[in-house]
């Protein structure tokens, strides 16, 4: 095995696919553990402390690993959580746990009544004082006055609590006073300097003994634990906890968890400790909340993966570009746990400057492997500095360790990292048609050869690329921005041409990526036909970043890209706010050549319509065609950051009309040493921010008639007279000018 100790093993920019063997696991029999007696235990000092847990082990207690007077100081009293467990066999109440109460202030009764419910106060011992505060969470600390409460009555029909644990996170935690619907309360409160703390607890079903279950997640509507052999297949509807129970073996088999919920802070599955997840079929895993994992390993524990299915597992709020957690392990200042993937096929999606494996934004991973089993694993960091690992500014993840029996291969677009066996599987036949790029389809992309026709309607989670050399012909596609990785609509993997025909859109998946992504430098994409074609940006960006053309370069280029050849077509091109129309947006790109077609290229608000973006572009050639530049500064330029390129329009065009941001910004920008050549027979007319040129093919032959009559009068091209300039061409004194 390979084994990487520092923070992660791989560069930014890199891109990872993965092959397995299946393996099964024989379903196990199921008898759930749940809680039938809590306690809490103070001490003063460290060796008391010690003594007190040991002997309660001995007697059978579980002990919650977790100070909760933490970082309250040398004075404060250590105070652990205890319980013992039962094993439901018969799936009757034994009378377990069903909640817990946080009650605040001076009133601390041994019992409460809280709307019908009946709590008793948490048994204590340990130090006088902790006994004397009857079991108070801040014992020897000050801060407020805190005691916790249980109950036994049933609240939920056959639901009891598994377990209990404690850490950072509020989202989820038990209120204090019954204040439902509220994040947990801070067991620390009160108390300066010292750690945050939140109690939670899980829950499971008792009321069959059968187990193990198929769950049907389109029927949940309230949490559920997942025990060992259980099986979740089906569509969550409703935004509830899916957990598995320590130490489980589960299977997911064409489950999907995907929705968005802004206010319910939930990974798409919560492993409670270690757990199997074992893959058949085709899933879909989505954390509910933006800063929360697909699938959360907690720190310290294992989550194993292995099955011939297929997992996608993803942040939370990825489609919307704003999630900040990873697509497997921890979320926004969240640790991640060990994470082993054993066979497969995964792809791993994080957001928000977190890796796709690993810990989340802020926070720090545990162990990774990747074994040599894997089917296919495509981990997308997007912005992290490493698909793989800790997220940024979270510290370090621990040991990676990668079989030495895969490769990897670097995509030059995308920080993606891409693993896969020596003997690569082959890429699947693809016939164009969109329709079928289901989820189901065995690779994450799909590539049109030479003489295939691009037609339907791309609806989930696949690249589209034309192959190096291919003519392909669009015929009514539509590969939209509603899906969630960062893409480019269609990447161009060398010189290619598109024939356009019937009504065509093709937009980048984010907004640093443009809809038609040109080939390496030194290539060429022809684009020509009858046909028309939208090619955007993406409409949604992680933190608002749009760095993309419509047609031409991405954020995420290194280097350039190719050239640009219009011949024909009705084509609209639009870029994000810092990304040109058609040509560079934070990457140059090469020539831009309009031969024919009308060309509607409009620029974001710090780029032209046509040419240089956030970086330079080469030449602008315009020799014919109809073409409307806007842009949010300049109207055409070629001039960019460090290059400064020529723009030349020949007298053959029908019509150029560049359309600036304001006066204070140029129509045709060619820096301080490029060279702006402008047929000689054309037409220049300027009205305030707008810049018309004319050529020599406007009127397709039909030469301006002549008319005797007085200076000023006006006549369309069929020498009538009008009263008025109309829209079109008019003809005054002899000149065409266009309205």
């Amino acid at each position: 095995m390979k084994t990487i100790m520092h923070y992660s093993i791989f560069p930014r920019a890199a891109k990872v696919l993965l092959v397995v063997l299946a393996m099964s696991m024989p379903l196990m029999s199921w008898a759930q553990e749940f809680v039938t007696d809590v306690m809490l235990v103070g001490a003063e000092t460290a060796s008391q402390r010690d003594g007190l847990l040991d002997n309660y082990r001995n007697e059978g207690w579980t002990v919650v690993d977790y100070d909760l007077n933490k970082g309250c100081g040398k004075n404060s009293d250590y105070i652990y959580f205890l319980y013992k467990t039962s094993k439901n066999i018969d799936g009757f109440s034994h009378g377990y746990v069903t909640n817990f109460y946080i009650r605040t202030g001076t009133n601390y009764p041994d019992e409460l009544n809280v709307s019908g419910v009946n709590y008793k106060l948490v048994p204590y011992a340990g130090s006088s004082h902790f006994v004397d505060m009857k079991g108070d969470l801040n014992s020897n600390a000050g801060g407020a006055y805190i005691h916790l409460y249980y109950t036994e009555d049933i609240l939920e029909p056959d639901r009891a609590v598994t377990g209990v644990y404690f850490d950072a996170n509020a989202a989820g935690g038990v209120p204090a006073d019954g204040n439902t619907g509220a994040n947990g309360y801070d067991l620390n409160k009160g108390v300066s300097g010292s750690a945050y703390i939140y109690m939670h607890f899980t829950t499971g079903s008792y009321h069959k003994a059968d187990r193990p279950t198929t769950w049907d997640l389109s029927e949940i509507t309230q949490d559920l634990t997942m025990g060992d052999g259980d099986c979740a297949m089906g569509t969550l509807q409703e935004p509830v906890r899916i957990a598995i129970a320590d130490g489980a073996t589960v299977t997911i088999q064409g489950a999907t968890i995907y929705m968005y919920k802004s206010d319910v802070q939930l990974a798409g599955i919560t492993c409670e400790g270690d757990a199997t997840i074992i893959l058949k079929g085709s899933n879909l895993v989505e954390g509910i909340h933006t800063n929360y994992p697909g699938i959360y390993v907690p720190a310290g524990k294992t989550l194993t993966i292995k099955g011939d299915g297929r997992l996608d597992a993803r942040s939370g709020g990825t489609k919307m570009h704003n999630g900040q957690a990873a697509g497997i392990g921890g979320g926004r200042k969240l640790d991640s746990g060990n994470i082993v993937i054993e066979s497969g096929t995964v792809h791993a999606v994080g957001n928000g400057y977190s890796p796709a494996i690993g810990g989340g934004y802020g926070a720090a991973g545990g162990d990774i492997t990747i074994g040599a089993g894997i089917s296919l694993v495509e981990a997308d960091g997007q912005n992290s500095l490493y698909p793989i690992g800790a997220g940024i500014g979270g510290g370090t993840c621990g040991t990676i360790n990668i079989s030495d029996n895969l490769n990897n291969e670097v995509a030059m677009d995308i920080n993606n990292v891409v693993l896969y066996p020596f003997e690569v599987p082959e890429e699947p036949e693809w016939d164009g048609n969109l329709d079928k790029l289901q989820r189901e389809y065995p690779t994450y992309y799909a590539t049109a050869r030479n003489g295939m026709t691009i037609t339907g309607t791309l609806s989930v989670d696949r690249r589209v690329f034309i192959a190096p050399g291919a003519t392909v012909k669009l015929k009514d596609a539509r590969i939209d921005s509603h899906y969630f990785m960062i893409s480019p609509g269609i990447t161009c993997d060398g010189d290619a041409t598109i024939i356009l025909e019937g009504n065509n859109v093709v937009m980048g998946v984010d907004g640093n990526s443009p809809g038609i992504q040109l080939g390496p430098e030194g290539t060429t994409l022809t684009i020509k036909g009858e046909g028309s074609l939208l090619a955007q940006s993406g409409t949604v960006s992680l933190y608002d970043a749009y760095y993309a053309s419509g047609i031409g370069s991405s954020y995420f280029n290194k280097g350039s890209v190719g050239n640009l050849v219009i011949e024909g077509g009705d084509i609209t091109a639009i870029g994000g706010e810092n990304g040109a129309g058609i040509g560079a947006g934070y990457s140059m790109c090469g020539d831009i050549t309009i031969k024919g077609g009308v060309v509607r290229a409009t620029g974001g608000s710090t780029a032209p319509g046509i040419g240089a973006g956030r970086y330079p572009c080469g030449d602008i050639n315009i020799l014919g065609g109809t073409v409307y530049a806007t842009g949010g500064k300049d109207g055409i330029s070629s001039y960019g950051t460090g290059k400064t390129s020529n723009i030349t329009i020949a007298n053959e065009i029908d019509l150029v009309v560049s359309t600036r941001g304001a006066s204070s910004y140029q129509f045709f920008n060619v820096g301080s040493s490029g060279t702006l050549s402008i047929g000689n027979a054309i037409t220049r007319q300027e009205e305030d921010n707008t810049c018309t040129l004319i050529g020599l093919g406007i009127d397709d032959g039909i030469s301006v008639p002549f008319v005797e009559t007085e200076e000023g009068a006006i006549f369309n091209l069929a020498g009538q007279r009008l009263q008025k300039m109309q829209k079109g061409i008019n003809i005054r004194n002899g000149k065409k000018i266009l309205r």
